[in-house]
């Protein structure tokens, strides 16, 4: 079924036209996906929204058959790869023990703060974002080469190497 481009302006009180998609309407659309079959918009149920896991996967499944959708597995990793403070801790990876040799602390004062100490290098206060960039190793790197170089010139060299150049050279990193 074919409908006209009209059938989908949406004549608005104030009198502006919007060109709407026919599921906002809640007309029939046609979906050539579905084989040309004429499919009616259906509100989604309350709560459809806050789904996650094998609910959701539950609920598309019941709701569409264009494909079939399945439980990954890998929910904690994604999770913590978008490195939200909630989610800090609750990799699906197990914590390490450290091992501690005894000091008596002489060495270590009492409290340091990197800013303070060179106040002349503004890269040492920069957080860059890496998002869900997989690539922390080009990221960590490049900022601590940054810092390196404005503290070892006493603040002369002010420079913000680019993680993106650095990973620029593999063509096969993908995404780290």
């Amino acid at each position: 079924m074919t409908k006209d481009w009209l059938d989908f302006i949406d004549k608005s009180e104030a009198g502006t036209e919007q060109l709407l998609p026919p599921r906002i309407k809640g007309e029939m659309t046609t979906s050539s996906v579905a084989g040309e079959n004429d499919l009616p918009f259906q509100e989604p149920p309350l709560g459809t929204y806050s789904l996650t896991g094998k609910a959701l996967v539950d609920h598309v499944n019941h709701n569409q058959q264009l494909f079939k959708a399945e439980v990954d597995g890998n929910e904690d990793v994604y999770k913590y790869k978008l490195m939200d403070a909630k989610f800090v801790g609750r990799g699906p990876f197990e914590e390490e023990e450290y091992l501690y040799e005894d000091s008596d602390g002489a060495d270590i004062p009492e409290s340091f703060d990197a800013r303070v100490q060179w106040p002349e290098c503004p890269s040492i206060r920069n957080i860059r974002d890496q998002a869900n960039c997989g690539s922390c190793w080009a990221f960590a790197s490049t900022e601590a080469m940054s810092d390196r170089v404005c503290i070892a010139s006493e603040g002369k060299r002010q420079v913000l190497l680019s993680a993106d150049d650095l990973l620029s050279c593999c063509t096969s990193c993908r995404i780290g």
